[in-house]
């Protein structure tokens, strides 16, 4: 891990300004469907996260060539719409009456017409991208995570079926910037690494990890550094209200 004598801050803080076109994009999400479309879809994308999983391909961005191309901002974006429609039901098909408790009006059978709307445009934006290898691995996430939904909703674990977004986001990102296979493979190894612990503090466990051997090819620099340093804060990052449990899938900070 980091040195913890060095004061915490937001890892997100060096693509602060790539946070917010992400925001900003999001917020236009389903402004042309309608507006009841559009309130619903809203009122998911404003509960409680942390944009990490998306941050990560902002940084890797960063990391890799000192800037954040517009392309990545979409992905990232894409990203953060796939865990909300993930957690959307998740939580739904754990309890049936879940509805957003400021908008009692909104059945939670819509809201789960409202998750699976968000996993088609986080399709339908990854589709712009225009890369192959992008779209496929965003499809097999998606892939993966309804069926661990259906696994779960039948009493069942569903081998292989838990969330990769650290994963897809970094990944992805090194496809939209054409990096080479060593460059891939050191991009996949450190999703990996964050899922796991990702999942165990959804456990509430702190996952110890050495970081020496992360990410070595990436060039020195702040948004590497900050990369390393969002292994521990993902580790130490606590449950969003309401999420009690790693089936719930939600933390700030993930």
């Amino acid at each position: 891990m980091s040195d913890t004598s060095r004061p915490r801050q937001d890892p997100l803080n060096t693509v602060q300004a790539e946070t917010l076109q992400v925001a900003q994009f999001l917020h236009s999400l389903g402004a042309t469907d309608g507006e009841y479309v559009y309130h619903v879809v809203q009122t998911l994308l404003e509960r409680p996260q942390k944009p990490y999983r998306s941050g990560v391909a902002l940084l890797v961005a960063r990391a890799l060539r000192d800037s954040v191309p517009p392309e990545v901002v979409r992905f990232a974006a894409a990203v953060q719409v796939v865990a909300v429609a993930g957690l959307t039901h998740r939580q739904t098909v754990a309890d049936s009456t879940l509805v957003p408790a400021e908008q009692p009006a909104i059945d939670a059978h819509l809201v789960v017409l409202a998750g699976d709307y968000l996993y088609a445009q986080a399709a339908y934006i990854t589709a712009g991208l225009q890369n192959l290898k992008v779209m496929a691995i965003l499809a097999e996430e998606i892939k993966l995570q309804c069926q661990g939904e259906v696994a779960r909703h039948n009493g069942h674990t569903a081998a292989g079926a838990s969330a990769g977004l650290y994963s897809l986001s970094a990944v992805g990102t090194g496809y939209l910037l054409d990096c080479d296979p060593a460059q891939i493979a050191e991009l996949q190894q450190y999703g990996n690494v964050l899922d796991t612990v990702d999942a165990a503090a959804l456990s509430g466990v702190l996952h110890q990890v050495s970081t020496a051997t992360l990410l070595q090819g990436i060039p020195p620099g702040e948004a590497r550094s900050t990369l390393i340093d969002l292994v521990e804060a993902i580790a130490r990052s606590t449950p969003v209200d309401g999420a009690t449990s790693a089936e719930d899938g939600e933390r700030l900070g993930g």
